[in-house]
């Protein structure tokens, strides 16, 4: 090997590539100049592919390019510029060590294009980018367009939402008149109803005035739908969270049946006794919903009976699950009422509306409520075989027993000795209350509006047991008497007097402004002599517990 080495790098036994020429200059030296200027233009490229290398990162395999500029500089450069030197020095072996490493280079190189080619091939031509870049401005165009459609759209959006909010104002102010202008004369035909069958009647005059009266409880009951449901649509109905007996519930609720439609049907009542004697909820609403769900029961059922029926599901943390069921043996309905029968004015059938009247709300707003109240209602019937209405309800368990102050009967107890100030401007309603108030023995003390009233509270340093409040009233309306009440109590160290306003709204809002404004409660109006003796023990038994 040290032999072969020896011998092929020995050039003295060569001669110079000259000889061939013959040293002929027209021939040497274009050859030589040629070789030189190829070798240094080869070695350019090599730097120029380097270079290119070395600044383009995105390249798919930049080992292939480094490895054509390292041939291109074996190969061509280094192999022209010993051709040239061979023309007078005989270094044969370095020729040919030169080109067995271009032959090696060349090898790899191909082997590692052909690995290559389909990376090659898939960059894409000059007039695929064109197109490409076509495409890309067209779908700048498109989201530009888009987003600015969007950007038109979320402004469409706000001005809608605006309108929107605008008509749910409207709609509730709507409903805050409406109910204030139909309660008020209602209060008037109720309760001079109510005052003239606690007067001495023949047996014809007593017939006329429970008709009169019962006619006035229907539309009532009409006009508290149409307004619920309104409510719930613009979300203004809020629940109270309050300490309430669950079989009182039952009773009272029975109590405000229908006695027309229960004639000849049998009501059975089943109350489970593992039901806790007090809970929490809200008593009115749940009040709404049973009789609701019972009237409809009795008004559907030609004979036979109606059961309602009350059980407990224990849970934890002091909760109790209470399932209602309210069955009967009337008309029953098919699957396809049964589907649709929660749905808003939505009846059996035209027929049934028209014998049965209704406004077609009851059970949509029943809906609404028990879910309010966080529980799930449902309806199983069959045609002729009657139906059965249930809901499902979680109430909290109260830790304290309830002391229900309204539970002694109006002739039990002596309300004589409570000190009341009314404030009332409309002259039907001061008549109504004053003699409501008459016939439990209280006289109260008279004022037209709020200003009126501070000064009568003032006079009196606050002597006071109960302030009735009506919310609108000229000269200074309730709520900001109130507050001046509230002051003057507090600016003289004075016990709080109970305050409750006399209020022919409905909405949450109102109820808001009344608590905001200092009052205790509301009572709605038409007030009835059941709801004033129920106050009236109220406060009587707070008194007696100071």
């Amino acid at each position: 090997m040290d032999t072969f080495t020896t011998s092929a790098f020995d050039h003295s036994q060569y001669m110079p590539h000259g000889m061939c020429y013959m040293w002929r200059p027209d021939i040497l030296w274009p050859t030589v100049i040629s070789d030189a200027v190829t070798a240094v233009a080869y070695l350019a490229f090599a730097l120029a592919i380097i270079t290119f290398v070395r600044r383009r990162e995105d390249l798919p395999d930049p080992a292939f390019f480094i490895l054509a500029g390292s041939i291109i500089f074996l190969a061509c450069g280094t192999s022209h510029l010993l051709s040239a030197v061979v023309i007078w020095n005989p270094l044969y072996g370095y020729l040919a060590v030169v080109k067995v490493m271009v032959a090696v280079s060349s090898v790899a190189a191909a082997i590692l294009l052909w690995r290559l080619l389909p990376v090659f091939l898939a960059i894409p031509s000059p007039a695929l980018l064109e197109v490409k870049n076509q495409d890309l401005e067209r779908e700048v165009k498109v989201r530009t367009k888009m987003e600015r459609d969007a950007k038109n759209l979320n402004t469409q959006l706000r001005v809608a939402r605006d309108v929107a909010e605008q008509a749910i104002q409207a709609k509730s102010q709507f409903l805050t008149t409406m109910s204030h202008e139909i309660r008020t004369p209602m209060n008037g035909v109720l309760g001079t109803m109510e005052l003239l069958q606690l007067t001495k009647l023949n047996q014809e005059q007593a017939k006329y005035t429970r008709i009169l009266r019962r006619s006035g409880h229907t539309l009532m009951r009409i006009i508290d739908d149409i307004l619920d449901f309104s409510k719930i649509e613009v979300g203004k109905l809020v629940l109270e969270n309050t300490q309430f007996n669950m079989t009182q519930l039952i009773e009272d609720s029975v109590s405000f049946l229908d006695v027309k439609v229960m004639d000849g049907i049998e009501l059975v009542i089943e109350v489970d006794p593992a039901i806790p004697a007090n809970l929490k909820g809200d008593p009115t609403r749940l009040h709404q919903v049973i009789t609701n769900l019972l009237n409809n029961a009795f008004k559907f059922t030609a004979e036979g009976s109606v059961r309602l029926h009350v059980s407990a599901e224990p849970t934890h943390n002091r909760t109790v699950a209470v399932n209602f069921s309210i069955s009967d043996t009337g008309l029953g309905m098919t699957e396809d009422v049964t589907s649709v029968i929660f749905q808003p004015f939505t009846q059996a059938d035209q027929s049934t509306s028209r014998k049965y009247g209704g406004s077609g709300l009851g059970l949509s707003i029943c809906k609404n409520l028990v879910e309010l109240m966080g529980g799930e209602i449902g309806v199983e019937s069959e045609p002729g075989r009657g139906s059965r209405f249930h809901f499902r309800i979680v109430f909290d368990i109260a830790r304290q027993p309830l002391i229900d102050a309204a539970q002694k009967s109006a002739s039990s107890v002596d309300y004589s000795g409570l000190r009341v100030l009314l404030a009332e401007d409309n002259d039907i309603n001061q008549q109504i209350a004053i003699s409501l108030i008459a016939k439990l023995g209280v006289t109260a003390d008279l004022v037209a509006d709020g200003s009126s009233a501070v000064s009568k509270f003032r006079k009196q340093a606050g002597g006071y047991d109960l302030v009735l409040m009506d919310c609108e009233m000229p000269v200074l309306d309730g709520y900001e008497a109130t507050k001046q009440i509230r002051q003057f109590e507090a600016d003289n160290d004075l016990q709080p007097t109970i305050i409750y306003a006399l209020s022919a709204h409905v909405l949450s809002d109102h109820l808001d402004a009344c608590h905001a404004a200092g009052m205790n409660d509301s009572l709605s109006k038409p007030i009835s002599f059941e709801q004033i003796a129920k106050l009236f023990g109220t406060v009587i038994s707070m008194r007696e517990a100071k």
